[in-house]
């Protein structure tokens, strides 16, 4: 796309894959402010809504683009919002537990997705550096 001028939009996966410390950052940062409206939403409703399936998405772009690790703070931090919103809400000492359990299933979905996310980002690496090599000419 050009909006006056030569500005493209148009991002590959290379580009994704080769962004700068800047960009990787801004694109974690924005990813981080998601997941923390959506954590403020949660809590401020007293967890009337579930956002659990839409908070994958700012965890896996955050993980696509800026690492593994910075996936898996997002995804630390979505599941702690999660939990102190069910704490927020529970009112009965029977079931205290519940609020961190909920938080610790969060956490492992979320953190599957990051691992699988980045499973695939090797996978198409590996698969784009042997896509240009020929096996018998090498």
């Amino acid at each position: 796309m050009n909006f006056g001028g030569r500005i493209d939009v148009i991002l590959n996966f290379q580009e994704l894959a080769t962004t700068s410390r800047t960009g990787r950052l801004s694109v974690w940062l924005i990813c981080l402010a998601v997941v923390a409206a959506l954590g403020m939403i949660r809590i401020v409703t007293q967890a009337q809504f579930a956002f659990a399936s839409l908070m994958l998405l700012p965890i896996l772009l955050g993980a696509w683009v800026s690492g593994r690790s910075a996936g898996w703070l997002l995804a630390a931090f979505a599941s702690a919002l999660w939990g102190y919103a069910d704490y927020l809400t529970t009112n009965s000492a029977e079931v205290a537990f519940i609020p961190y359990f909920n938080a610790m299933v969060h956490l492992i979905n979320y953190g599957i997705a990051v691992e699988l996310a980045r499973w695939v980002i090797v996978l198409l690496q590996r698969e784009s550096s042997t896509a240009r090599t020929d096996r018998l000419t090498g």
